[in-house]
């Protein structure tokens, strides 16, 4: 495995399309774009602002520990979609789903103070900072069908998925609703899952999403997760 998840996710897109063969439909209709029936895979690097909460929770109970935040952050962030297969043969089906693979990066170090207290936020010289991947079959719906000519360039859509994810986080959090207050040492890469929901507008080749990711891992008897919230920028590559 590749020491880093930058490398594991480039490797991971590598192993996707090097040996994928995409076959095109016979009979398509002239309406219908990559916009908003894609039919190959597509490549999107963009940059994301967003909200982060990174929480230690006790896996029995999912009672929250502690939670590091930050109110606002810029990162780059870099999403692979598979073709989209819809649950209808019609040109103007407007649901379907397909595989997402994306990796960011976090960093939050501002602590929060209790859940009574939660909008009390102090940097007490801890922060947590890493990296994640995850695979998700994304379930979504289309509000611009493709068969619309006066819009066959634009893609309004939402979805939601479950799926695999992979976490590699370090750093050090205190936990204030545990009494004794102590301060954990954070050294965490392993696999997990992920949530993810998203609303989406896509015109030609440029993406606006505003979504919601949740990776989750647990370690012995500790859940790891990071809320992020936020809104992302990119431009589609069509692979």
């Amino acid at each position: 495995m590749p020491n880093s998840l930058p490398a594991l996710f480039c490797t991971l897109i590598l192993y996707v399309l090097c040996p994928t063969v995409q076959s095109q439909p016979a009979d398509v209709s002239s309406a219908i774009t990559p916009s908003t029936r894609l039919d190959g895979y597509k490549l999107i690097p963009g940059s994301s602002t967003k909200q982060l909460t990174f929480t230690v929770k006790n896996a029995a109970d999912n009672k929250k520990a502690g939670a590091l935040t930050e109110e606002m952050q810029h990162s780059p962030n870099i999403i692979l979609a598979s073709p989209y297969r819809y649950f209808s043969d019609e040109p103007n089906s407007n649901s379907g789903w397909y595989i997402e693979y994306a990796f960011s990066t976090f960093s939050v170090s501002r602590q929060e103070l209790g859940e009574d207290n939660s909008g009390n936020l102090l940097d007490m010289g801890t922060r947590v900072s890493g990296e994640y991947l995850y695979m998700t079959p994304v379930f979504f719906y289309e509000f611009l069908p493709g068969g619309d000519t006066a819009r066959k360039n634009e893609s309004l859509k939402m979805g939601a998925g479950v799926g695999i994810g992979y976490q590699r986080i370090k750093g050090d959090i205190y936990l204030t609703e545990q009494l004794p207050v102590r301060r954990l040492n954070v050294d965490i890469n392993k696999p997990g899952y992920a949530i993810s929901v998203f609303f989406e507008y896509t015109i030609n080749n440029y993406m606006l999403r505003a979504r919601g990711n949740t990776p989750i891992t647990t370690h012995g008897e500790t859940q790891f997760n990071v809320y992020e919230f936020g809104l992302d920028i990119g431009y589609v590559i069509s692979l």
